[in-house]
């Protein structure tokens, strides 16, 4: 008798991970970066404001999130800055 998988129901609720307070720092911060690094080699003051999109419902979780995040994103991106900057 052949294995079925479960059909999958778009309209059940999802289930969420609710021990990401629990993992060690090192692991919150590659999770972190998936998020939160682009992968452009500069970002514009125009791709901030988009990004930001992404960044502030992250920091509004909690301090240590807001922290975390706040270093990922500014640490692990290239911002331009200025008038005659240009993308490369």
């Amino acid at each position: 008798m052949a294995h079925q998988l479960p059909s999958f129901d778009p309209t059940a609720p999802t289930t969420s991970f609710h021990q990401f307070s629990k993992l060690p720092t090192e692991l919150k911060i590659q999770i972190l970066g998936h998020r939160l690094r682009v992968p452009t080699k500069l970002i514009t003051v125009e791709d901030h404001v988009k990004n930001l999109k992404k960044l502030l419902p992250v920091t509004l979780v909690s301090k240590e999130l807001k922290d975390l995040a706040y270093t990922v994103y500014y640490t692990g991106n290239w911002f331009a800055i200025g008038e005659r900057t240009q993308r490369q």
